[in-house]
């Protein structure tokens, strides 16, 4: 029997499964699959995060400057963290790198033993914390940049959307922006793009999209990311 029930069913799953146009020059995809389809031979770079012996952080340099905002967590001193420099963690794409606000909290690869008892994922990922820019304290943000430029990109995410919710500046050469990957519904969810024209991206910044004040930023876990970039 036609049921309209079952025809609206079917167009929201087929819905979910198309990219969308974010921006002239790239095309996010909100499915693995579909990612794959579009790129020649489904990618040809793959990080998993297992193969590091220990975990590596990548949170600014901290500096003590006096009252203000502490690290986030009960018992936190309350002490201004203002990077002085910058860490960043080595991976077989390129680099991680946060910037801004240091507030001691995520932003490393996290290798077994995981130091999250409540975290789904039990191999190596990468947990990140990005949060807006407020009055009085920079916003904190995670920069990857490609060792050799890539035309596509995608990662799985976990819980990236229960707070001031990812967005994924995509940049080409002298980061120019190309367009914005915006988080979309379901977790977890994989999150890339692929460029449009050959596009030739050397950078990606990991931010929110919403200020939510204090440190209700956007906490989440990033997994098995894919690219491709032209031989």
């Amino acid at each position: 029997m036609f049921s309209i029930g079952r025809v609206r069913i079917a167009v929201i799953l087929l819905i979910g499964c198309m990219p969308c146009v974010v921006g002239a020059a790239i095309v996010q995809y909100n499915n693995r699959t579909s990612w794959q389809s579009a790129v020649p031979g489904g990618g040809n770079l793959a990080e998993d995060f297992n193969a590091f012996a220990c975990d590596v952080v990548f949170r600014p340099g901290r500096i003590l400057t006096g009252p203000g905002f502490g690290a986030a967590g009960a018992g936190a001193s309350q002490v201004r963290h203002f990077f002085t420099g910058l860490n960043y963690a080595d991976f077989s794409m390129g680099t991680l790198t946060a910037i801004g606000y240091d507030w001691n909290y995520n932003n490393f690869i996290d290798t077994p033993p995981i130091a999250d008892p409540a975290s789904p994922l039990g191999t190596g990922h990468v947990p990140v914390f990005v949060n807006a820019q407020e009055t009085g304290r920079p916003g904190t943000t995670v920069r990857i940049d490609f060792t050799d430029a890539v035309s596509a990109w995608g990662a799985d995410f976990y819980g990236a959307r229960t707070g001031e919710r990812l967005a994924i500046d995509v940049l080409g050469t002298g980061d120019v922006w190309l367009g914005t990957l915006l988080v979309a519904a379901g977790d977890p969810v994989f999150l890339g793009f692929v460029g449009t024209t050959g596009e030739q991206v050397h950078a990606l910044v990991l931010r929110s999209q919403l200020t939510l004040p204090g440190a209700q930023g956007e906490a989440f876990l990033m997994e098995d990311a894919v690219a491709y970039s032209p031989p």
